[in-house]
């Protein structure tokens, strides 16, 4: 065990000048305020430094032209790269050994700037005490990708770290890559920006399973520069039912434990028919059948589909999608069998061009309009790739609205001294078909700097431009939210990013321009603001001061609660009460707020429960009934004990007490205890109603009954003063006549599930039935329902007249609202609604 002795500061910051010069004490040195934020940066870098199980990331370039140096005191258990990959650097680890118990040690980082009034260097450095947990399971020898794929040991699932040499990546997504090292294909997850298909590499990670594969998640990789890139043999499959079946056959849609063993990646070329489901818009609805079979159809519990599903992550999925009904040949990777879509899935590896199909000539133009891309931003100059033939062979030409900006023939752009939008417009043509026009829009130049405090005013769909500083990065390792959702904040306010299909290279503290477009997440008459379509620019003005958190009384929440349309806030809020220890953390009261509103405070430990504490962070969201702080951000008070008095006002504030009720004929059930309290009950006449809310009903012919009902609250020696609640207790009626029978004719009338059914009821006695007292009506609508009540019916049946019993089978009540006398109206109801 490695640990260190002695007196340690977890942060520790140095500023030296690195030059004999110096700088005069008068003048305020703008590096240093640089530094200090970039400084401050780092502590985000590690989400856990008294946790780390594998390996991560470190900037060796930050904002403002700063470098960072690293070392580590334990380099045998944590060591810094040397290869700077796009201004960062792997961070390796190497858990001790079961038994030898965890490694605590410093790292360090010192950041180097040039002074802004002189040639001198400044630096800040950065000390932090990391632990680096000891393996969990006995060492394993894992020399190369085979030995991955042998293991039946469940105990290693995230909790083994690998490292790999000669990983050739054969594809890679987003999100995913694909890895041959000679012995086996293995899926790599969350992988490097900058890592490239074709390349080997030094893989790092840690094992986990998923769906019936291990891969190699949270990846850092180190090129092996000069290394020759090897491949697995390429199967070909010109039937994709018998691929599947032999799969099967096989027992490959089997592995649902580690113990079942593991599928291996196939890297093959499928001849099939793409098939995207009808009236469906998942992410799961694109497949490949074999071209004959003109039947999709569903897997089950123990055979498969017939079809190989495409997972919607694949790279140039968009593009795949468009040969829809088109029989295409193919490079792909049978990744595995996803149990929850009940079928083998692949991810397509063949790059735009590499879809082989023989299309009509309306199909070649429709696709190669398809595929074009144009950056929605451009700040610099540059020249675009504007391709004049499609892959499909269409030809395409190109209009600019600024030439001078844009030029459509040599695609150059040449950025201006104020920011314009310029409309590039494609023609794509075919012979003998209409042409096709695509117009993109492409702000060149740098845009006007929209104010976040502003961004709540803008429509849905309405672009803009913002220089921001990244405040939290989602820690999510789902990929609709790895890389695509942050936090950012300027001088004036804040903003959430949840990106469309782009990840996003971004880290805490970087401060970048980002143009954007306004979506609105609709949710329960709700929407929050968020900034999606978002493209990275670099930013021309300063980097803003974040504004401080807002302190929120009572009416600042109440005002929040009622707002339609709303973004990111960070605010205190004081003297929260934590009531329930959910998935969410200690959810909480906030006394005079409601009956039925709280505070969600995600990440909150549960020890906050019954506990009054406060809580910082960024509100990221709210229903009508709850308001949400967002998980990463927010810090919490320890929290102190709630005394009674607070514990009886939160209790008597939150309690349902029953309602008045001028109508009682049956017993009350009266609640004894709410919240922290427990609630004692007086009537003012027991004879009718006792304390525990036994009725006894007037008899016949006697009168209704009036009286209260009061309850006093009590917590320890706290109570309240007694409330009291009205009721009417009525008097027992004789038997309701049953309606007569010879009105019957009874006619059910049927309905979609959960909407109102009714009985028809038609006079057909030859003669006007009149109807002025209280009947007794039994519906038997269908063999699960049986209703019965008293109902009130006053006015005259004319022969030949029809009405109707309306009622509810989703809830089994009578709903007597709507009564039609279909044919005259002469005869008027007044039901129990």
């Amino acid at each position: 065990m490695i640990k260190k002795m002695g007196l340690t500061f977890s942060v520790m910051a140095v500023i030296a000048l690195a030059s004999c010069g110096g700088t005069s004490s008068s003048t305020v040195d703008g590096s240093i305020a640089k530094l200090d934020s970039a400084l401050s940066s780092l502590n985000a870098i590690i989400s856990d430094p008294t946790n780390i199980t594998s390996g991560f990331q470190v900037p060796v370039t930050l904002a403002n032209q700063i470098t960072a140096a690293w070392t580590s005191e334990e380099p045998g258990v944590l060591s810094f790269g040397t290869q700077a990959t796009g201004g960062f650097i792997n961070v390796t680890v190497n858990r001790p050994a079961k038994g030898d118990g965890d490694a605590t040690f410093d790292i360090t980082a010192v950041l180097s700037r040039k002074s802004d009034l002189s040639e001198d260097i400044l630096t800040r450095t950065w000390i932090k005490e990391v632990t680096v947990k000891e393996n969990t399971v006995e060492e394993v020898s894992i020399d190369n990708v085979e030995d991955i794929l042998a293991l039946l040991d469940p105990t290693l699932d995230n909790s083994l770290n690998v490292t790999l040499n000669d990983m050739t990546i054969i594809s890679r997504s987003n999100d995913e890559a694909f890895a041959y090292d000679g012995t086996g294909t293995i899926q790599l997850y969350g992988i490097p920006p900058l890592l490239t298909a074709g390349k080997v590499y030094t893989v790092s990670g840690k094992i986990n399973w998923f769906f019936g594969i291990w891969e190699i998640d949270n990846v850092t990789a180190t090129e092996q520069v000069g290394a020759t890139p090897q491949y697995p043999n390429k199967e070909t499959i010109p039937s994709v039912k018998s691929k599947i079946d032999q799969l099967a056959a096989s027992g490959e849609h089997q592995y649902a434990k580690v113990a079942d063993g593991n599928f291996e990646p196939i890297y093959a070329t499928v001849t099939g028919k793409i098939y995207k489901l009808p009236q469906d818009t998942s992410n799961y609805n694109t497949w490949i059948m074999d071209t004959a079979v003109s039947t999709y159809v569903a897997g089950t519990s123990t055979v498969p589909s017939n079809a190989l599903m495409v997972y919607y992550k694949t790279s140039d999925f968009d593009t795949l999608r468009q040969y829809d009904g088109i029989t295409v040949t193919i490079d792909v990777i049978i990744y595995t069998y996803r149990s929850n879509n009940l079928a083998f899935a692949v991810y397509y590896v063949g790059g735009p061009e590499g879809i082989e199909a023989t299309l009509t000539p309306i199909q070649a133009q429709t696709i190669d309009a398809e595929s074009l891309t144009i950056p929605a931003s451009i700040t610099e100059n540059t020249t675009l790739d504007l391709r004049t033939t499609g892959v499909n062979g269409s030809t395409i030409e190109w209009a600019s609205s600024n030439e001078v900006v844009i030029n459509s023939t040599s695609g150059s752009v040449v950025v201006p001294s104020t920011a314009e939008v310029v409309t590039l417009t494609a023609t794509v043509k075919m012979d003998g078909l209409t042409n096709i026009v695509k117009p993109f829009e492409v702000a060149v130049g740098a845009l006007e700097n929209k104010a976040l405090s502003t961004i709540e005013t803008l429509a849905k769909g309405a672009k803009a431009y913002s220089e921001v500083k990244v405040l939290w990065k989602n820690p999510s390792t789902n990929s609709t939210l790895k890389d695509k959702s942050f936090v950012v904040g300027d001088a004036t306010g804040f903003a959430y990013i949840v990106n469309d299909a782009a990840l996003l290279t971004l880290t805490v503290g970087d401060f970048v321009g980002i143009s954007y477009e306004i979506n609105l997440f609709e949710s329960g008459g709700n929407s929050l603001v968020q900034l999606t379509k978002v493209k990275i620019i670099t930013p021309t003005g300063a980097e803003p001061t974040m504004p401080i958190a807002t302190s929120w009384n009572l009416s600042d929440v109440s005002d929040f609660f009622a707002l339609p349309k709303f973004g990111v806030r960070l605010v205190t809020i004081n003297n929260l009460i934590g009531f329930d220890s959910g998935f969410s953390g200690a959810n909480a009261y906030l006394q005079g707020l409601g009956k039925t509103r709280s505070v969600r405070t995600d990440g909150a430990p549960s020890t906050l429960v019954d506990k009054k504490f406060n809580a910082t962070g960024f509100i990221i969201g709210k229903t009508a009934t709850q308001i949400q702080f967002h998980n990463d951000p927010a810090n919490y008070t320890a929290g102190t004990t709630l005394t009674d008095a607070e514990k009886l006002a939160i209790s008597a504030e939150r309690f349902n007490a029953p309602t008045a009720n001028e109508s009682v004929t049956s017993n009350l059930t009266l609640p004894t205890t709410t919240l922290y309290a427990t609630v004692t009950w007086t009537s003012s006449n027991t004879n009718v109603i006792s304390n525990t809310g036994v009725v006894a009903r007037p008899a016949i012919g006697q009168s209704d009954v009036s009286l209260t009902l009061s309850y006093v609250l009590n917590v320890g020696n706290e109570s309240t003063q007694p409330v009291e609640i009205p009721f009417t207790v009525k008097a027992q009626e004789a038997n309701p006549p049953a309606l007569p029978t010879e009105l019957f004719i009874s006619e059910y009338i049927e309905g979609a599930p959960g909407n109102r059914k009714a009985i028809e009821i038609f006079n057909g006695t030859g003669s006007a039935v009149v109807l002025n007292e209280v009947y007794s009506v039994k519906i038997n609508a269908n063999a699960n329902t049986t209703w019965s009540t008293p109902i009130k019916l006053l006015g005259t049946i004319q022969s030949g007249d029809v009405f109707v019993l309306y009622y509810d089978d989703s809830t089994n009540d009578a709903k007597f609202g709507s009564v039609g006398d279909q044919e005259s109206g002469d005869f008027s109801f007044n039901g129990d609604d």
